[in-house]
């Protein structure tokens, strides 16, 4: 070989090894501490986006509890008849819409009457995040009139983030006559 070449393939050798020092440089000192506070943004980021829903769903309480006590205590006879008017299947499609979950079914199973209170089954199957169903399930428990919720399955699927959410409720109504 000629002493030409040995230099040129230790140059070119040279010249190799020096790139890949620099692209180390280049990795460990630039790319790397960018990629490490793009994570850190992204991380504030979900932690701001998470606070964001949690301030929403205190705010909607809140909404709940201030429409609750602005309506002021009414009067026995008063709670009677708005008890006694109130609609079963509007009341629930009105909490299932204010909780921002779709209507799967919602079905009547019986009617039993009884004093003071009738009792009617339905059967109601929702769908939403999980946040959305347990907003649901507490807008049911201050509903009026008196819902029960007799029995409840939440399903998800593998890959949906959203869940359905069954339930068996029984609603008591006031009957015509509601002396004891």
């Amino acid at each position: 070989m000629s002493p030409r070449k040995r230099g040129g393939t230790r140059g070119e050798l040279a010249l190799a090894l020096a790139l890949l020092v620099v692209a180390l440089g280049v990795d460990l000192f630039w790319l790397r501490p960018a990629q490490g506070a793009l994570d850190r943004l992204a991380g504030r980021r979900e932690a701001a986006e998470q606070n964001l829903r949690r301030t929403q769903e205190r705010a909607a309480e809140a909404r709940e509890v201030l429409d609750y006590v602005s309506e002021g205590v009414p009067s026995d006879q008063d709670w009677k008849a708005a008890y006694g008017h109130a609609d079963p299947l509007a009341t629930l499609e009105r909490l299932r819409k204010s909780a921002g979950l779709r209507l799967l079914d919602l079905s009547m199973q019986k009617r039993v009457p009884g004093k003071p209170f009738t009792r009617t089954t339905y059967f109601m199957g929702v769908y939403g995040n999980f946040d959305r169903q347990i907003r649901f399930l507490r807008a049911l428990e201050s509903a009026r009139p008196l819902i029960l919720v007799d029995s409840f399955t939440l399903d998800t699927g593998l890959a949906d983030p959203y869940m359905s959410l069954k339930l068996n409720l029984s609603v008591l109504s006031l009957s015509g006559d509601t002396s004891p």
